[in-house]
């Protein structure tokens, strides 16, 4: 009879955690849908004049460290003879 009403308890119990696990879950996910609702989009104007800001910048870059390759480069050919 012991047994019983520990296994009943046990079923309970982890009925309980299970109950609260979904109800965590679904928190979680209104929570989320809230925040994003609370986000400000950028319009595709601003996208675009950032995104060829990060590519002019990127394709200056990747100039520079060229020309420092090359340097490097020569400089080390120069010496070694």
């Amino acid at each position: 009879m012991a047994n019983t009403a520990e296994t009943k308890e046990s079923v309970n119990s982890s009925s309980k955690a299970a109950a609260k696990k979904d109800e965590k879950k679904g928190g979680f996910w209104k929570g989320l849908k809230a925040e994003f609702h609370k986000i400000i989009w950028a319009d595709k104007e601003r996208v675009a004049r950032e995104t060829t800001v990060v590519v002019i910048v990127t394709a200056i870059l990747a100039g520079i460290i060229a020309l420092v390759d090359f340097a490097v480069k020569a400089g080390i050919e120069f010496m070694i003879g």
